[in-house]
């Protein structure tokens, strides 16, 4: 029986992200454009490189910028794979405490699904076993630039790669890459993953053999950090996100948000702004999450949970979904499979 586990962990503006993913793409710019970038790049997100050394989290709005600084740097549409491709596991500090508990490459796999914080995700997943192949399907839905989208996907591929490789002492392929966006000169992708490659797709997903999730972990972690990184301070977004989930369906007004923030509600847009959002693009996020959810939950019609989001008219519902995901609410349905209870999704080649 095939089976889906949705992962609503995309993190945005000023939420915590790990800073390994920042020294990497500094350390990328610096060997391959030169210091003087480098250090460019750290003057245009506001950090310094001693900062930086010693911190375990920066902000994801921080990462975002310097990807796409990087994109457009190179002028190269596989620059996202060429960084992903750069990391190694020393270099993990804050996750490697937990890869070290891990038995095979399953286990870590369901770490990197569950602590979204501590790994780093600018998108909402979909995990699938279908069967003999594992599938991760991005969510946008953010509706994010397909451009910067499909640069931050090249990059989790590149990263995940490497990083398994490196566990199991083995040489992982992808059996499948689909883009969003059409067609590029692929080179690159193609030597390193040995994957087919299809463009222009209403999604970006990857699939591998799901045989792989049995290899042992293998990599020495004698030397890994075995401290707990520091609990999160709220940030705004993380603020704003659990004002609008309190009282769901019921959204609260912007202006009386904004009074419980102790601020403007110009003040409020302001700072939303700046970190590449608005109120209602939260509102939309955290609207499609709970709907994806409940269609692969698999428990209520499409009318229903229309009505349980408080829309009156299920034919709006079904329009505003379009807009979110790019599919129909059907699209989900005829998955059918249902979701795990967050937390609890486990993935195994049973």
């Amino acid at each position: 029986m095939d089976s889906a586990a949705y992962q609503a962990n995309r993190m945005i503006g000023d939420q915590g992200y790990p800073a390994f993913e920042l020294r990497n793409i500094l350390g990328f710019v610096a060997e391959h454009f030169g210091p003087a970038r480098a250090n460019t790049l750290l003057k245009e997100v506001g950090l310094d490189e001693n900062t930086v050394i010693h911190s375990q989290f920066v902000a994801v709005w921080q990462v975002d910028y310097a990807l796409n600084f990087v994109s457009e740097l190179a002028h190269d549409p596989e620059v996202g794979a060429r960084i992903g491709a750069g990391y190694r596991l020393s270099e993990l500090d804050i996750l490697l405490p937990h890869f070290a508990n891990c038995k095979t490459l399953g286990d870590c796999l369901n770490v990197v699904m569950q602590l979204p914080r501590l790994v780093g995700s600018l998108s909402d997943t979909l995990v699938m076993q279908e069967g003999d192949e594992l599938v991760m399907r991005w969510m946008n839905t953010g509706k994010q630039q397909v451009e910067r989208y499909h640069n931050v996907f090249l990059h989790s591929i590149g990263v995940l790669l490497t990083l398994a490789r490196e566990l199991t002492g083995v040489q992982i392929e992808y059996t499948q890459l689909a883009f969003q966006r059409a067609g590029f000169a692929a080179h690159y992708i193609k030597s390193l993953t040995t994957a087919e490659l299809t463009f222009a797709q209403p999604y970006c997903e990857w699939r591998v053999s799901a045989e792989y999730l049995s290899l042992p972990v293998v990599y020495d972690f004698s030397d890994a950090a075995g401290q707990m990184p520091s609990p999160l301070e709220p940030s705004l977004i993380d603020l704003v996100l659990e004002e609008i989930r309190s009282g769901f369906p019921q959204i609260p007004k912007l202006e009386s948000l904004a009074a419980s923030l102790n601020m403007s509600d110009r003040s409020l847009r302001r700072k939303l702004s700046s970190m590449d959002t608005g109120y209602q693009s939260l509102i939309d996020m955290v609207r499609a999450q709970a709907a994806i959810a409940r269609l692969l939950k698999g428990e209520l019609s499409i009318t229903e949970i229309a009505e349980t989001l408080g829309y009156v008219d299920v034919s709006h519902f079904r329009q505003s979904f379009k807009h979110w995901t790019g599919h129909a609410p059907g699209h989900f349905v005829r998955l059918n499979c249902s979701s795990p209870e967050k937390g609890e999704a486990s993935l195994s080649t049973h």
